[in-house]
């Protein structure tokens, strides 16, 4: 992952949320998301353009959650 670009083409879906800065203060770190009983790796976090209205999560799909 040496730029952007490469996160953003290995994503498999889109997460698109109001601005919460506890959120985007995980941009960085190793998360995953549950949604719907699947897990999700989040690959990249954006606030496009600096402007704290929305959240861009790019996620990539991992599979099912076994419930641990």
């Amino acid at each position: 992952y040496s730029t952007n670009k490469a996160k953003i083409e290995e994503s498999t879906h889109i997460f698109i949320c109001d601005y919460h800065s506890g959120i985007y203060a995980l941009a960085g770190q190793d998360v995953r998301m549950i949604i719907k009983g699947m897990v999700y790796d989040v690959l990249l976090i954006d606030n496009p353009m600096e402007m704290n209205e929305q959240l861009e999560i790019y996620l990539r799909k991992v599979g099912a959650w076994d419930g641990c």
